[in-house]
């Protein structure tokens, strides 16, 4: 499990995978939207996740994830898996 706190930038949620990662899940913890995907994430093309909402994925542990927001900033959970 880890924390990561979302800017306007988009930035890297798990710097160190999970060996074997095969799922993770990123929860929002704020209030504003966050949005999900390649290092040229934008509020644009990034995949939305709510406010009190999360996302679960099938990634292994190669495909890195960044984040961004809108505005400010959002607190964020994940949580990797593995078999």
């Amino acid at each position: 499990n880890s924390a990561a706190t979302v800017g306007t930038s988009a930035a890297l949620l798990v710097a160190s995978p999970l060996a074997n990662r095969n799922k993770i899940i990123i929860q929002n913890n704020g209030i504003a939207p966050i949005y999900i995907g390649t290092s040229g994430v934008t509020t644009a093309n990034g995949i939305k996740i709510a406010g009190g909402a999360n996302a679960e994925l099938n990634l292994n542990a190669s495909a890195a994830v960044y984040a961004r927001c809108a505005a400010g900033t959002v607190d964020c959970r994940i949580l990797e898996s593995a078999y």
